[in-house]
């Protein structure tokens, strides 16, 4: 997480910085849906290698912004989970495992 966070905040601005956690994380984990059995969050490594939901992508989302001092926070639905980040002069929704990202 470390290192995604020191290569991303290489970027010009924090809007890029944002770009490139969101990039990687939608080009890198392997998705899958809800086990409604499955209460396991899995580690950082185990993300890349074994199927993972929003709950997993939206901590490693927060997990690596909150590393790059990005202000961010999860949002919690009935069985998803999804990303809100602040930036200087917009709010961003990101939700990976929809692909949605949006900013005003």
């Amino acid at each position: 997480m470390q290192s995604l966070a020191y290569l991303c905040s290489l970027n010009n601005d924090s809007i890029d910085e944002v770009n490139c956690v969101y990039e990687f994380i939608i080009d890198n984990v392997n998705w899958g849906l809800h086990d409604k059995h499955n209460n396991k969050l899995n580690k950082p490594k185990e993300i890349f290698s074994e199927v993972s939901c929003c709950r997993d992508a939206a901590v490693l989302m927060k997990s690596v912004l909150d590393n790059m001092n990005i202000k961010n926070e999860y949002i919690f639905e009935p069985r998803h989970v999804y990303n809100v980040i602040y930036l200087e002069n917009m709010t961003c929704t990101i939700d990976m495992t929809e692909e949605y990202y949006f900013c005003k």
